[in-house]
């Protein structure tokens, strides 16, 4: 039961993952006026959607192992089999943690949900160049907001163009000149 269930699960996401990846462009370059944002939108909903099923799947598949090795092994094996399994699925929890910490975007509400919220948070500086913005994704603290020099709309500090008039920032020193 277990292993159809890893099995379908991780299929589901192959298929998620592939439909969303085709089709969010094809809107984007083929829809109607406005289509941009909506297969924008609709690729964030889709990425959260289907990074939450891919974690699913990859548990479901560590507790098939652990079953299957019950199942055919007698207790000298099994034990330490499923030890090594449950270790392993405690560290992929934790790398995968620090993963989504180390790149999120600061105020995204379409991020992944963190896998482990127990876990201590790694300090900023190990979390390597952008350590500013993740520093403040690991506080929860708000970055001081761009605001907009024609309109006065306060923007997120890492948008280039401002929401409301579509103005462009002016650069900062430390943001890569193309």
């Amino acid at each position: 039961v277990i292993a159809s269930f890893s099995l379908a699960i991780n299929l589901g996401v192959v298929c998620m993952s592939t439909l969303a990846s085709m089709m969010g462009p094809g809107l984007a370059l083929r829809g109607p006026d406005g289509s941009v944002r909506i297969a924008l939108d609709g690729m964030r909903d889709e990425y959260r959607r289907v990074s939450d099923v891919f974690m699913l799947g990859i548990y479901t598949f560590f507790a098939m192992v652990i079953a299957l090795v019950w199942y055919e092994f007698e207790y000298v094996v099994a034990a330490p089999v499923s030890c090594i399994m449950l270790i392993a699925t405690i560290l992929l929890a934790i790398f995968t943690d620090r993963i989504k910490i180390r790149f999120a975007v600061p105020n995204d509400p379409y991020a992944p949900r963190r896998s482990l919220s127990f876990w201590r948070r790694p300090s900023p500086a190990s979390l390597g160049p952008n350590a500013a913005l993740a520093a403040a994704v690991l506080d929860n603290s708000s970055i001081s907001p761009k605001v907009c020099k024609n309109c006065q709309k306060s923007c997120p500090q890492t948008a280039i163009f401002c929401a409301k008039c579509g103005s462009k920032f002016a650069s900062s020193s430390h943001q890569k000149k193309w």
